[in-house]
């Protein structure tokens, strides 16, 4: 599922980048050079988490260890379920959408973080808000 997942999400952010490159600058080699830079910038952070993410589960979730049984107990049975829910809100809050396409109201019970609206009323590129998301959590 993590690869799937992952790779929705770099369509919608390479779409996000090229839609933004084509509607904002003439189209060179040079610029469409930024914008694998900008998407490699803001896919990589998230894809390196969401490995790191996936491995740490798997021990909680399946680790034979007897450090890893301790740790599942106490996630299980110590943190309260409160906890539980916000560590898993953040893991899924992520969700971003098309730039091209009309945008979706989020209906789901965790509500996903925030994207920008440009003031023409299309949605910014990812790469501003994925910056932002990346300096938000490294200082906290």
């Amino acid at each position: 599922m993590l690869g799937a997942a992952q790779a929705m999400l770099d369509a919608i952010s390479l779409a996000n980048i090229l839609y933004d490159l084509t509607t904002t600058t003439t189209t060179t080699s040079a610029s469409i050079t930024t914008a694998f830079e900008a998407y490699y910038k803001d896919r990589s952070e998230h894809g390196k988490a969401a490995v790191q993410g996936s491995r740490h589960m798997g021990r909680l979730s399946g680790g034979h260890k007897w450090t890893e049984s301790v740790i599942r107990s106490m996630f299980l049975n110590i943190i309260p379920s409160k906890v539980q829910q916000t560590i898993l809100d953040k893991m899924l809050s992520h969700r971003p959408q098309a730039a091209f396409l009309p945008f979706v109201k989020d209906r789901g019970e965790h509500k996903a973080s925030p994207q920008s609206q440009v003031e023409v009323g299309r949605m910014r590129t990812l790469s501003g808000l994925c910056l932002r998301l990346f300096q938000q959590d490294s200082f906290s």
